[in-house]
Formats: C-alpha cells, structure tokens, sequence
C-alpha cells in the first residue's frame, strides 16, 4: 500500500443468542505515483467502497447485504481549490475502483489530497513537486 495512503476502518456487529457478530474492513483509498508534476497524471485507487456489511449472521443469513458504492466522486484538491475530479463506481469481490485524473500544468508545488463523497471514507495524498 502506497505510504501516503490512509486507511479507515468501521465496525459492524450482530448481537444476540441466534447470532454471530463480524467486522466489516472500512474504506480504503491509495494514489499513486506519491510524487508527480504538473500536467502528469495521478491514479486513485478504492477499496471496500461498498454499502451494508454482509459478514454479520442470523440462523445462518447475512443480516446485512453488501453492496458496492456504484456512484463516487473523486476529487483532488489543492489549497482547498479542486484541481481535477472525476466520477466512478466500485465492483468487483473487493468493491474497489480505480481512476486516472490529468492534474492542470499551471499547478504550483504542494500537498494534494484525494478525497470521495463517501461519508466516512478516508482521504490520500500526494505531492507535487516542482520542475
């Protein structure tokens, strides 16, 4: 995993006599390369993007269904300005995605952050470095 990734995590439990409790892993978003220059391009990567958490039982039934999170906006910002952003979904066994986004060649030297419209997703950054 990339070193500037954070990586989020929740919980989802099931109580009781006919029950079992599970956990559900959170989000997690990566973006690589760490480093890049105005005008390059930067990859965003997801996984666990999904809604629900279907590893909590009852009589043998998930008490939850999991389903991916198929509408997610990436964004990447600089300064608290967005520079690029781009619309995806996630799928797959991982509910994951992964985006190019074309970074601006006027773009001055700094820390990006990646962050989705995910309520509780956790956010990535990554530099850029100057000519």
């Amino acid at each position: 995993m990339a070193a500037a990734a954070l990586l989020g995590v929740t919980a989802c439990t099931s109580a009781g006599p006919s029950g079992s409790a599970g956990s559900c892993a959170g989000p997690v978003l990566e973006a690589e390369p760490e480093r890049v220059r105005a005008g390059q391009e930067v990859t965003v990567s997801g996984r666990w993007f999904f809604l629900g958490c279907a590893d909590s039982f009852r009589n043998g039934t998930p008490s939850e269904t999991q389903e991916p999170i198929t509408d997610i906006t990436v964004t990447v910002l600089l300064d608290g300005r967005t520079v690029a952003e781009e619309e995806t979904g996630a799928s797959g066994e991982d509910d994951s995605f992964s985006v190019t986004l074309a970074l601006p060649a006027d773009l001055p030297p700094g820390t990006a952050v990646v962050a989705t419209d995910v309520a509780h997703a956790p956010e990535a950054e990554f530099s850029i470095e100057s000519e």
